[in-house]
């Protein structure tokens, strides 16, 4: 069976980092709109932070690899989970007046599942008692439009709650959230490949 490509999107470079060192990504420079790295099968695309910029990039991406699959991976504040935690996000939710709510089927991993909220602004308090990003809504929405939800998964790595806040985060810890849970990364890159 032919292996599937799949378009992998981060907000951030330093998400991005150790996901182009460990997949044998190389820069296109041939792209002026995102940074964006390739191999074989995988595409790499740095989005940038917010919903409208995932939205647009995911669109951007799958208008030239229509058939792929689709990984949205980033850091995201929860109020109790353990800074660190891989999680698979199971319902979406845009907040704000982009409104939105999906429910995502999961395949079988193992890896423990939550509900994202989408906000448009950092919220320091953890209102929430679930994940909080502010590109998820953004990247799932738009992936919608380019493929079936069997195909399109968010993963969420833990950067902050309540005992350690938001504004700890640094590029440094990002890359190393990101690098603990590339065999993670690697399981499910692989499930999605074989998507039919």
């Amino acid at each position: 069976m032919k292996r599937r490509p799949v378009n992998l999107v981060v907000a951030l470079p330093a998400e991005a980092r150790p996901l182009r060192r460990h997949l044998g990504l190389a820069r296109d420079d041939r792209v002026r709109e995102w940074p964006l790295y390739r191999s074989h099968r995988i595409t790499l695309l740095v989005c940038g932070v917010g919903m409208a910029r995932a939205a647009a990039a995911t669109r951007w991406l799958g208008g030239r690899q229509p058939d792929a699959a689709w990984l949205n991976l980033g850091i995201a504040g929860h109020p109790w989970r353990p800074l660190g935690e891989a999680v698979l996000v199971e319902r979406i939710t845009a907040t704000g007046l982009a409104g939105g709510d999906w429910r995502l089927p999961l395949p079988a991993t193992g890896l423990p599942a939550d509900r994202l909220f989408t906000l448009e602004e950092p919220l320091p308090d953890y209102p929430f008692d679930g994940l909080c990003d502010m590109e998820g809504a953004g990247f799932y929405g738009a992936a919608l439009e380019l493929a079936p939800p069997p195909r399109i998964l968010c993963l969420k790595l833990v950067s902050d709650n309540r005992e350690q806040p938001a504004d700890r985060i640094s590029g440094p810890l990002v890359s190393d959230l990101v690098g603990r849970q590339l065999t993670v990364v690697d399981r499910l890159l692989a499930m999605l490949e074989e998507v039919p």
